[in-house]
């Protein structure tokens, strides 16, 4: 089944919501301590209304006969050179969700070819992108799409020093 792609409007924000549901809860069980679970629908919806608003920001919805199975949400970044780096513009993958029950059908991959093409309109920008190590299932499909790291970020607790 094809599924239709098109960008979200003010109206999908409940959509969006509860797409995003199934992939919060999963981070929130990694870490508790990181992520929000329940998430407050009226601070979610206001982060999608900001982000549909916001003219650097795009998010695509996919829909099986109308009914929403996933999104992705980017950004068209730019920075200035420095003293230490180069100028840059990359779009940056904020989410990617798919439901459950519509994974391993090629639907991510259509989600992520409509980031690809956004970048090449933006001046074939790369596409960088960040995922938690806990997330096999994220880690596979983004090295499938032959995502590499090129950065690594680690963290330690003081209390989980002893």
């Amino acid at each position: 089944m094809a599924m239709i792609i098109r960008e979200a409007t003010k109206d999908d924000c409940v959509a969006l919501a509860v797409l995003n549901g199934e992939v919060q809860k999963l981070h929130a069980d990694a870490y508790p301590d990181v992520f929000k679970w329940p998430t407050d629908p009226l601070e979610l919806s206001t982060y999608f209304t900001e982000a549909i608003l916001n003219p650097q920001h795009r998010i695509f919805i996919g829909e099986l006969d109308g009914e929403p199975i996933g999104y992705i949400q980017c950004e068209a970044i730019q920075r200035g050179s420095n003293a230490l780096c180069l100028a840059q513009a990359f779009i940056y993958v904020h989410h990617i969700v798919v439901k459950s029950a519509h994974r391993s059908q090629g639907y991510g991959k259509q989600l992520m070819r409509v980031v690809f093409d956004f970048a090449k309109a933006n001046g074939n920008r790369a596409v960088r992108l960040d995922y938690w190590s806990f997330n096999r299932e994220a880690t596979e499909f983004f090295a499938r799409l032959g995502f590499r790291a090129y950065r690594e970020f680690a963290w330690v607790r003081p209390s989980d020093r002893g």
